[in-house]
């Protein structure tokens, strides 16, 4: 009715529940009236088939080629080559780096006032990996370099990946770029999840084994994986279970 979405309304009700929850605890009230309140159910179409979808060979093109010259065009390439999350890319240190793979072991996070800082740990035990090196890679770590460079006089040390000022780079800050590119590229807007998601979808169609994607994308099990990525398979399925042959005479 107020043009509130239902992830916004079952934010509300959370919130609400959590505050009367305290006001219980601290003896203000009996009890809590936002207990038995229900969350809304979702209705609509799934993140994952929207701002959280794997992108199209076209969708990925038409972006890159809309994203050229930006600040965050770097990143951007090194999500779609890695599979990371926006938070863990944005905690690499040059130390978590050599020729041959990345680790990733640490995470942008926010304080309960709202202020971001690396922690100490990944999202998850599971989320401590090591990566392998490919040259994709390595040609966006050297444009980012370069960049830190020109900015900033050092390239080798502290975060690879910076915001513009030299900070923590924000997720929203990169998911505003993102849809200002998006608008310029003529396709529907994404966010910088999407890159993982593209990743391990064309992870997949290129026939990696979905428990090496659990363990490159830091899932803490296959389950996970397979729920997430198994519904960009149903192409895949089609084309190969034609190029099955059996014969029964």
């Amino acid at each position: 009715r107020f043009g509130y979405s239902t992830m916004t309304v079952n934010n509300m009700i959370a919130i609400v529940s959590h505050i009367m929850s305290d006001a219980v605890m601290e003896r203000l009230i009996s009890w809590n009236p936002a207990k038995g309140v229900k969350p809304l159910k979702k209705t609509g179409p799934m993140a994952r088939d929207t701002i959280h979808r794997a992108l199209t060979v076209d969708e990925t093109k038409a972006f890159f080629a809309a994203a050229r010259g930006e600040w965050y065009e770097p990143p951007f390439e090194f999500l779609l080559f890695t599979g990371c999350r926006i938070g863990e890319a944005s905690a690499i240190r040059y130390s978590n780096i050599n020729n041959k793979s990345l680790t990733i072991k640490n995470t942008v996070s926010r304080d309960e006032h709202g202020i971001y800082y690396v922690s100490d740990t990944a999202k998850t035990a599971a989320g401590v990996r090591t990566i392998p090196m490919t040259e994709d890679m390595r040609m966006a770590i050297r444009a980012q370099r370069s960049l830190n460079k020109e900015a900033f006089g050092r390239a080798d040390e502290g975060y690879v990946f910076r915001s513009k000022s030299g900070g923590i780079v924000r997720e929203s800050v990169v998911n505003r770029n993102i849809t200002a590119i998006c608008l310029r590229a003529g396709i529907d807007r994404f966010t910088a999840h999407a890159f993982r998601d593209t990743f391990a979808t064309r992870a997949l169609e290129s026939g990696m084994k979905p428990k090496t994607l659990q363990e490159i994308l830091g899932h803490s099990d296959i389950g996970m994986t397979m729920n997430l990525y198994a519904h960009v398979m149903e192409t895949t399925k089609v084309k190969e279970m034609r190029m099955i042959r059996i014969s029964i005479t």
